[in-house]
């Protein structure tokens, strides 16, 4: 609240790029009080966001196959999972494919991965199992915690498939050619 001042009235939104902050952002008004409300009821997912305004980007084709994987502080946390996809779904040529299960848990957890590693390595097995089965040139994923447990999994598995968050492939698109 004190970063953002009095600016908590002029702004449309605070828009955010990790769903473990967006989530924690949404739920200020529970940890700070009521004057958490505005900040909470403000705050924004980049992809939720630009999905709700129907933004206008002029993208260049991307030749990938892409899994999406749902980040726990994106589908569970905030109820978003379509927005990213439809996202996606919009870059010419970019083949979005689904894997088994992208709703569940990568294991990352915050720290739970640092803490526990013994059990949530048991937790990310199965996620790997399913994204090497896809075989994708990329995974997409809106939290950078579940990006480094993913890259981790997939490095250890010798994966070559390459993680990252879906504003990067927005981004790469967006450029002039």
């Amino acid at each position: 609240m004190d970063a953002f001042g009095g600016e908590l009235g002029v702004v449309d939104a605070i828009i955010v790029t990790s769903a473990g902050c967006s989530a924690a952002l949404r739920e200020a008004e529970t940890w700070i009080g009521a004057a958490g409300g505005r900040l909470a009821g403000g705050t924004r997912d980049v992809l939720e966001f630009l999905d709700e305004v129907d933004a206008q980007l002029s993208l260049s084709s991307i030749s990938k196959r892409v899994c999406y994987d749902d980040a726990c502080h994106l589908i569970h946390a905030q109820g978003i999972a379509a927005a990213p996809r439809r996202l996606l779904e919009a870059i010419p040529d970019l083949e979005l494919i689904a894997h088994r299960n992208p709703e569940a848990c990568c294991g990352a957890a915050g720290i739970y991965n640092l803490t526990q590693p013994e059990m949530s390595g048991a937790v990310l097995e199965p996620k790997i199992d399913a994204l090497a089965e896809a075989g994708p040139d990329l995974v997409a994923t809106a939290n950078p915690g579940c990006a480094m447990q993913l890259a981790a999994g997939l490095a250890e598995r010798g994966l070559s498939a390459r993680v990252l968050h879906p504003i990067e492939l927005l981004e790469e698109a967006s450029r002039p050619l």
